[in-house]
Formats: structure tokens, C-alpha cells, sequence
């Protein structure tokens, strides 16, 4: 929130810690949310400010995950003009983000669990530059792998199924990431390839996949639930015919 950065900082410094913020959020996979004024204008006028719009492709462009409105919404004459003005910078900001150097994200402390996220940034470049229709699938608990793959920006779109409706949630956050509830308690009290499978059929029925995409697959340790322990690479249509 640059409203709380401006009061414990002068104004020409807040730009600079807000990009410092973000940096570090997306080092360590932390949901980062860019707030305050973003388009505050347009409490009383139908269309942002030329500084406004910048402001919110730059939050974006720099990395954050999230730019939230607050009086524009909350008491403003043109709310829904507001958010769909900002959907459209934030959308197309990050059609535009340049591939990432992963070595400028990685975390010292995350050594072990972001190697899933670098393997699977590798192999979607892998897929884009065969021209193959590719999605990552991470099938999550906790959410953790979906963060250690997002922060590295791939090309290709992240969808995260969980039964967990919190977990769900929360990843509506995440850069990139498409949540998918499925409404099975049971869905992880099954073997591993009946998880694959019922996830992926899931995902086609509700038309997030198509039979001739490839997707990569994250799957989350049952025991360990903050590390994945496995990662395979699908065809679709041979999954669903099974």
C-alpha cells in the first residue's frame, strides 16, 4: 500500500521501495498485491489518467501479482469503468513481459523446492519453441508449488486444481495461475494415476484443455505438501482415452 510507504518514507522514495517490495516478494514466492490510488481519478471521471495507467502497467511489468482498487470502487461514481480499465492495463502489461532471467529470482532459501519451478519454466520454453499447445497443471494442497513455478514468469498459462476451497482462493493471487476447485473429498485418497487422470479429465470437461494440448504436471507429495514429488510431461488425448 504506497498510502502506508508514504507516510514512513518521503514521496520520491516510495517508487523505488515498491519496486524493491516486489523484487523480493518474487524471490521468495510471496503474493504481491500493488495498492492505493492506482487510478484515483476515476472517482469522479469515466476514464483514467495517462500517469494512472502507466502506474498500474509499471506495478505489473515490474512483477506484481495483484493491483487492487479501493475508493474508485468503494465510492466512486464509475466502478465498473474502473475495474475493467484496470484489467485491461494489467492484461495488457503482462502480454508484454519479457522473459525472466530465472538466476535474478532465485532464493537462497528456497534452493531445494524452487529447482521444480526452474524445470518446469525450462521445459515450457521447450514446448513453445516446438509449437506445441501447452499447459502446466499443478495439482496442490497447499499451493507452494504453484508460487515456486509463477514467480519465473513461463510462457504458458498455470492451472492449479485443489479440493481445498481456501487454497483455491488464494491463488486467484498468484501471477498466472487459474484456480480450478473440484468438489471431490476424496480426490487425493487415490492412487497417483487416478489423480493425474481425474484431474486432467476434469480440466477438459470444464474446457480448460483441449485433447491436443500437452501439458506439464506438477503433482504435490502427500506427505510433504510443500514439495512435489513427481513431474511428467502428458498428451492429453492419450490421458483421457486411457
Amino acid at each position: 500500500a504506497r498510502g502506508d510507504l508514504g507516510v514512513e518514507i518521503s514521496p520520491d522514495l516510495v517508487p523505488v521501495k515498491q519496486k524493491e517490495i516486489i523484487k523480493q516478494c518474487n524471490i521468495l514466492g510471496k503474493p504481491v498485491i500493488t495498492a492505493t490510488q492506482m487510478l484515483e481519478s476515476m472517482t469522479i471521471n469515466p476514464i483514467p489518467t495517462r500517469a494512472e495507467a502507466n502506474d498500474v502497467f509499471n506495478a505489473v511489468f515490474d512483477g506484481t501479482d495483484a493491483v487492487m482498487l479501493s475508493g474508485e470502487t468503494a465510492m466512486g461514481k464509475f466502478p465498473i469503468q474502473s475495474v475493467s480499465y484496470m484489467d485491461r492495463i494489467a492484461n495488457t502489461a503482462s502480454e508484454i513481459i519479457p522473459p525472466r532471467d530465472p538466476a535474478d529470482f532465485d532464493s537462497e532459501k528456497l534452493q531445494h523446492t524452487q529447482l521444480l519451478g526452474r524445470g518446469i519454466l525450462d521445459l515450457s520454453h521447450q514446448l513453445v519453441n516446438l509449437n506445441y499447445q501447452g499447459k502446466i497443471l499443478v495439482i496442490t494442497r497447499k499451493g507452494f508449488g504453484c508460487r515456486m513455478i509463477s514467480k519465473y514468469r513461463p510462457p504458458l498459462p498455470i492451472y492449479a486444481i485443489t479440493p481445498f476451497k481456501r487454497t483455491a482462493r488464494e491463488l486467484n493471487l498468484l501471477w498466472g495461475v487459474m484456480p480450478i476447485h473440484i468438489t471431490d473429498e476424496n480426490f487425493f485418497n487415490q492412487p497417483v494415476e487416478d489423480i493425474i487422470s481425474q484431474a486432467v479429465q476434469y480440466a477438459v470437461d470444464h474446457r480448460h484443455f483441449e485433447l491436443n494440448n500437452h501439458v506439464i504436471i506438477l503433482l504435490a507429495s502427500r506427505k510433504y505438501p510443500d514439495f512435489g514429488n513427481l513431474v511428467g510431461f502428458y498428451y492429453v488425448k492419450e490421458i483421457i482415452e486411457k
